[in-house]
C-alpha cells in the first residue's frame, strides 16, 4: 500500500508541550482517506501522530485506526510528519511513535 496524497492543516498555539500542532488527511492508493490525524507535541518537544479515535464508555480513548504492519507504520508516521515539517512550520527533532500501536 502506498500513500498517495497527505493534506496537513498546520497551525501554532505558540506554547510547548503536548499541544496540537496540526491536522493531517492522508490518502491511501486513491481509495481510503484517513482523516483527523493529528501532529502533537510532546512535552520534550519531539512530535508524535495521535490517531483518530473514540471515547470508550469507561472514559478511556481506542484509536478507530490500527497498523498491522509495522514497516507501513513506520513509513505512514514519517511521510505524515515530513509533510508536516515540509507545510512551512519548523519543528526540531521529530519522534516516530506515538499512542497508534493499540
Amino acid at each position: 500500500m502506498k500513500i498517495t496524497s497527505i493534506r496537513i492543516y498546520p497551525f501554532d498555539t505558540g506554547t510547548r508541550g503536548g499541544k496540537i500542532r496540526g491536522v493531517a488527511d492522508v490518502e491511501i492508493e486513491g481509495t481510503l482517506v484517513i482523516r483527523g490525524i493529528r501532529i502533537l507535541e510532546g512535552r520534550s518537544g519531539g512530535l508524535f501522530l495521535g490517531m483518530p479515535s473514540i471515547r470508550l464508555r469507561e472514559g478511556e480513548f481506542r484509536d478507530t485506526i490500527a497498523f498491522i504492519d509495522k514497516s507501513f507504520a513506520a513509513e505512514f508516521r514519517r511521510d505524515v510528519l515530513d509533510a508536516y515539517m515540509n507545510a512551512g512550520l519548523i519543528c526540531e527533532d521529530p519522534v516516530e511513535g506515538g499512542n497508534n500501536e493499540n
